[in-house]
C-alpha cells in the first residue's frame, strides 16, 4: 500500500504528539475506552468567535464540543468549523495525550489515527489512514520506540517507514520539551516547548524548514492559548489574541503587519 506524503505525514504527527497531558483511567483495550469516553455526557460547548479591535463579534469560527472525565481533566474534543464544514473528533488519556483522532469533510470521513496501547497504557503503534468516500485509500503504520531513565520516559522515537521518523525529548517531568520530523535524516518541522517551573507550558515555537515558516504559541498557567504570531521567511506577518468571554468562549482577533 503506497505512503501517504511526507507533509500530511508531518502535520498530523505534529497535532498528535504536541497535545499535552489530560488525566484520565486508561483501558489497555482502545476500543473499551472509547466507548467509555462515548457514555460520558457533553460537558461543554463552546465558540470560537471572530472579533473587532473592539471586542465586537463580527463571524462565528467553531463550535467547541468538549467532555471532561469526574476529575476534570479533558478526555473529548470535537471541533467543527463552520465555514469550512470540517470536523475534527480526539480522544485523549493522560500517558499519552491523543490517543484517537478523526477528521470529517462535511460529515465524510477523510482521516482517522488509530493506536495499539499496551499493557502499561502506552502506544505502541499507530495507523494514520486516509479515505475516498467510504473507501481507504491510503495508510501510515507508525511504531513507537521509547526511552526511560529511572523509570521516567525521556525519549520518543515513531518510525513511520520510507525514512520518515519522529523524535521527541522530555524533561524530569516527562514534558516535551523538543520534537523534530526527519525525512531520510533531513530535518522538515522542529517544534520547541518552554515551561515555567518544568511543568506548566507557556510558549511554543513550531518551525516548518522547507516552507520557511515559524508559529509561536503563547499560553497562559492554565495551558490555555492566548496569543499566536505567525512568520514567513523571518518576518512576522500576522499574530491572533485570544480571550474569552464569561461563559469561556474564545474571542479571536488578527492583527496583519
Amino acid at each position: 500500500m503506497k505512503k501517504i506524503s511526507n507533509i500530511v505525514i508531518i502535520t498530523f504527527m505534529f497535532v498528535c504528539i504536541i497535545i499535552l497531558g489530560c488525566q484520565s483511567d486508561r483501558s489497555s483495550h482502545p476500543h473499551e475506552y472509547l466507548q467509555k469516553i462515548n457514555n460520558i455526557p457533553v460537558s461543554k460547548t463552546l465558540y470560537v468567535f471572530k472579533v473587532d479591535l473592539d471586542q465586537n463579534i463580527v463571524d462565528t469560527l467553531v463550535m467547541r464540543t468538549l467532555k471532561y472525565d469526574e476529575n476534570n481533566n479533558l478526555v473529548f474534543e470535537k471541533n467543527f468549523q463552520l465555514k469550512s464544514g470540517l470536523i475534527s473528533i480526539n480522544y485523549y488519556d493522560s500517558l499519552n495525550g491523543m490517543v484517537y483522532s478523526e477528521i470529517k469533510n462535511k460529515n465524510e470521513k477523510f482521516s482517522d489515527f488509530i493506536t495499539v496501547i499496551d499493557k502499561k497504557g502506552l502506544i505502541v503503534s499507530a495507523n494514520y489512514n486516509i479515505y475516498e468516500g467510504s473507501k481507504k485509500v491510503d495508510s501510515v503504520i507508525m511504531s513507537y520506540n521509547y526511552t526511560f531513565s529511572e523509570g521516567k520516559k525521556t525519549k520518543l522515537i515513531i518510525d513511520s517507514g520510507d525514512n520518515f521518523n519522529t523524535i521527541e525529548y522530555y524533561n524530569p517531568f516527562e514534558k516535551p520539551t523538543l520534537n523534530f520530523s526527519l525525512s531520510y535524516n533531513d530535518t522538515v518541522e522542529r517544534t520547541r516547548f518552554i515551561y515555567d517551573k518544568n511543568t506548566i507550558l507557556i510558549k511554543k515555537i513550531f518551525k516548518h524548514f522547507s516552507k520557511d515558516e515559524e508559529i509561536v504559541y503563547m499560553y497562559d498557567d492554565s495551558n490555555n492559548i492566548i496569543e499566536e504570531n505567525y512568520f514567513k521567511n523571518n518576518k512576522k506577518e500576522f499574530s491572533v489574541n485570544y480571550s474569552k468571554d464569561e461563559k469561556g468562549n474564545y474571542l479571536s482577533y488578527t492583527k496583519y503587519e
